[in-house]
C-alpha cells in the first residue's frame, strides 16, 4: 500500500506538468489565460456549492464517491499559471503578487484564522490539494487502518472552497 500511495505522489506530479503543457501548447494570452483561469475557479466552487461539506468526514478518502467529486475538480489551468515562466508579464505578476486574507482552519483545529496570502500562494495551495486529494481517492484498495492519517476532509474541502472564493474575488477585483 505504501508503494501505491508514493506511486500516487509521483503520478501527481507528472499529471500536474502534463496539465500545465497543454494549457501552454494552446499560446494563450495572459489575460485569456486568466479569463479561462476564473472560468475554472467559477465552475470548481460552482460544483463545491452542491456538495454538503458536512458530510464529508464521515467518508473515507477513498470512497467511490469521494473519487468522483474530486475527479470532476479541474486544475489544468491553475497548474498552467502557477508552472509558467513568462517572466515579460508585468500584469500576471502583479495580479499573483496580489495579497489579502484567507479564513483556513487549520488540519489539526476548529477554529478559522485569516491568514495573509498571495494569490499565487492560493493559487499553489489549491493545486496541492486537489491534486493530493484526487491521487489519494484514486487508490485501488483501501489502505491499512494506521497507513494514512485522519484526513479530515469536510475541513480539506472548506478550505480548499475559500481559496477558491478568495481566488475569484481577486480575478474579479481586477476588472
Amino acid at each position: 500500500m505504501l508503494v501505491e500511495i508514493i506511486g500516487a505522489g509521483y503520478a501527481a506530479c507528472k499529471d500536474v506538468v502534463a496539465s500545465s503543457q497543454r494549457v501552454q501548447a494552446l499560446r494563450l494570452s495572459r489575460e485569456a489565460l486568466l479569463r479561462s483561469y476564473y472560468f475554472e475557479v467559477c465552475t470548481n466552487l460552482d460544483l463545491l456549492s452542491v456538495i454538503d461539506i458536512d458530510k464529508l468526514d464521515s467518508q473515507k478518502v477513498y470512497s467511490p464517491s469521494v473519487f468522483a467529486m474530486l475527479s470532476s475538480l479541474e486544475t489544468q489551468v491553475a497548474a498552467a499559471i502557477f508552472l509558467s515562466d513568462d517572466e515579460t508579464s508585468v500584469h500576471l505578476f502583479k495580479f499573483l503578487s496580489q495579497s489579502g486574507k484567507v479564513e483556513e482552519t487549520p488540519e489539526d483545529g476548529e477554529k478559522t484564522e485569516p491568514i495573509d496570502k498571495s494569490v499565487l500562494d492560493a493559487i499553489r495551495f489549491t493545486l496541492q490539494k486537489i491534486t493530493v486529494l484526487q491521487k489519494l481517492s484514486a487508490l485501488q484498495s483501501e489502505p491499512d487502518a494506521d497507513l494514512l492519517k485522519n484526513m479530515r476532509l469536510k475541513v480539506r474541502m472548506k478550505n480548499i472552497k475559500e481559496h477558491l472564493l478568495f481566488i475569484r474575488k481577486q480575478i474579479e477585483s481586477r476588472q
